[in-house]
């Protein structure tokens, strides 16, 4: 980080140095809440995006079982925004290690965590307000048993970090956050700011996903906890029902974009350019949300159609089953339909002999079922 970049910074700089010796700029971003220039593309930008995610938001609420969509749309977003820092899970890879705890790929537990952390979350927001506890706890799950289990889980770092390329020094980072000294007070401003009123609700989720990576409060996981936040936000404060705000989809698209507009802010202190980026963000998630949620339950409305009357019950209960996990095995058929083993097996090959689910190709592993014109939705883009 050269300090000649900082044109109009958001923040101070502030002289460090690395275990070396060598000299290197932390930034420390202003206290929230800053000032916004509202400009008419910027108010245009708000009202197409929040209009399109209360669109979402009524249609997932019209479904007689919106959990169906919300589990899977869940699942999405964690293979996503694990996927911006670099894992290779696919939703397929999650989706077999939920029924059979194999990993597919070294990275799927992380994908996993966030699915556990962020039902975690939405738990805990019925006991506790969106608060730096609930964030500690949510983290903590997150690391668990992965790769960032030995940095702290659940606690704000005690030492310096940067941002960089693998194996990048002090003098080679793309972002130095600031010293640890300063991360309680800007946290503890970070959670007032949380319950404050009087900004539009999506102009205050974009500058709280900002400052906490901006702080970047935690050795690993920040990336992934921030962009959770995006949607506990929404959650707490009542503009949505349901985690259906699957904005790491636009992210991930968009990497090059989402890592520049929220440096640039730090950098000459604009604000304006990473607030239209995101409403555009929620604009096109919403939208695409809800052709992906139209699309799921038309082919649900299309199987029971097809199929009603010429499969078992337990075959269409199953059918149900896979709308909230697209793979399957028979003992987990068996435990949530509260059937025989041999009772699941018989209703998964009735569903496999008419073409609504295929045998998985990890036979190595317990027998799963996937089913792929259901998955597919899941994976567009």
């Amino acid at each position: 980080m050269r300090i000649e970049d900082f044109t109009n910074p958001n923040g101070e700089l502030i002289l460090i140095k690395d275990s070396d010796g060598a000299d290197g700029y932390a930034f420390v971003p202003a206290p929230l809440p800053p000032e916004i220039e509202w400009d008419n593309e910027l108010v245009r930008l708000i009202a197409k995006a929040n209009g399109e995610l209360s669109r979402l938001d009524a249609f997932i609420n019209s479904l007689p079982n919106p959990e169906i969509i919300m589990v899977s749309f869940l699942k999405r977003e964690a293979v996503l925004s694990s996927r911006i820092e670099g894992t290779q899970a696919s939703l397929e890879d999650l989706l077999i290690y939920e029924v059979t705890q194999k990993e597919t790929t070294p990275d799927v537990r992380e994908v996993y965590n966030y699915v556990n952390a962020m039902e975690f979350a939405l738990n805990r927001l019925n006991e506790l307000p969106l608060c730096l506890r609930l964030l500690k706890e949510t983290h903590k799950i997150l690391l668990t048993g992965v790769r960032g289990q030995s940095k702290a889980p659940g606690r704000f770092r005690k030492v310096q970090n940067w941002i960089g390329p693998p194996g990048a020094k002090l003098s080679d980072a793309t972002y130095v956050p600031p010293p640890p000294m300063y991360i309680d007070n800007l946290m503890s401003n970070l959670e007032k700011f949380i319950h404050d009123a009087g900004l539009p609700l999506l102009v205050q989720s974009a500058i709280l996903h900002y400052q906490f990576e901006a702080i970047h409060p935690f050795l690993d996981g920040n990336g992934r906890l921030g962009r959770m936040l995006v949607n506990l936000f929404l959650l707490e404060r009542k503009m949505l029902k349901h985690p259906v705000l699957n904005i790491s989809a636009f992210f991930e698209r968009h990497r090059e974009e989402y890592y520049s507009y929220m440096l640039k802010v730090s950098i000459t202190g604009d604000w304006n350019e990473w607030l239209k980026f995101f409403m555009k963000a929620v604009q096109s998630v919403a939208v695409t949300e809800s052709q992906k949620a139209e699309a799921l339950i038309e082919l649900r409305e299309k199987w029971r159609r097809e199929l009603l009357g010429k499969i078992s019950p337990a075959a269409l209960r199953t059918l149900e089953l896979f709308f909230i996990s697209p793979v399957l095995t028979a003992s987990m058929v068996a435990q949530h339909l509260n059937i025989t083993h041999q009772g699941a097996a018989k209703a998964l090959i009735e569903l496999v002999n008419n073409e609504v689910a295929i045998e998985s190709s990890t036979r190595k592993w317990r027998k799963s079922y996937i089913a792929p014109n259901l998955s597919k939705i899941l994976e567009q883009k």
